[in-house]
């Protein structure tokens, strides 16, 4: 990518974080998938990808857009191949899941989030799922 478009990209970013303190969680959305139409190419290849389609999950769960949780959830999957595999993947998919009520599906991807991750996936701000994981982890014993 050359640098006027990753300038143009991280620009757009920005200027979506400050949609996203003001909870203006559509317009984020709106931002975001701007800088993803910019990148060049095979756009899951760009290292951007998968930040780009981790902040529109973010603001399509906390906004409850499942239409968007749906279509980006494919995205993050392929996004940025050559990114370590520490368990973020599987944790934004279990995230979805647990949205959407396909909590089979959710506990199933939380698991190996959390297998992969020694648990660093789980911050405090995911502690609804650590919880959920936990119940249904605890079910079974």
């Amino acid at each position: 990518m050359n640098d006027d478009i990753r300038k143009e990209v991280e620009e757009l970013r920005v200027k979506s974080v400050e949609a996203f303190k003001k909870e203006d969680y559509i317009n984020t959305i709106y931002i975001l998938e701007k800088a993803w139409d910019i990148l060049p190419g095979n756009k899951i290849d760009e290292k951007e990808s998968f930040t780009i389609a981790s902040y529109i999950l973010e603001a399509a769960i906390r906004s409850k857009n499942k239409k968007v949780m749906e279509k980006w959830i494919e995205k993050i999957v392929d996004a940025n191949p050559a990114r370590p595999d520490c368990g973020e993947r599987e944790m934004w998919i279990g995230k979805v899941h647990y949205e959407l009520g396909n909590f089979d599906k959710a506990k199933e991807y939380l698991s190996i989030a959390y297998q992969k991750s020694g648990g660093r996936s789980f911050t405090s701000r995911d502690m609804v799922y650590k919880h959920f994981l936990e119940e249904r982890m605890s079910s079974f014993n």
